[in-house]
């Protein structure tokens, strides 16, 4: 389960790349530094 989630996130950070130009990178980073948190302390 938590390899699907880590596969979720790749996907998530891949859509976030594209979406780069967007004016609300602040938002799209936070949001993925949360997400990343999260799986980290998951992960340990």
């Amino acid at each position: 389960m938590l390899y699907n989630k880590a596969k979720e996130l790749e996907k998530t950070c891949k859509v976030v790349m594209k979406k780069k130009i967007n004016p609300q990178p602040n938002k799209e980073n936070n949001i993925l530094l949360g997400l990343q948190a999260l799986f980290s302390k998951k992960l340990n």
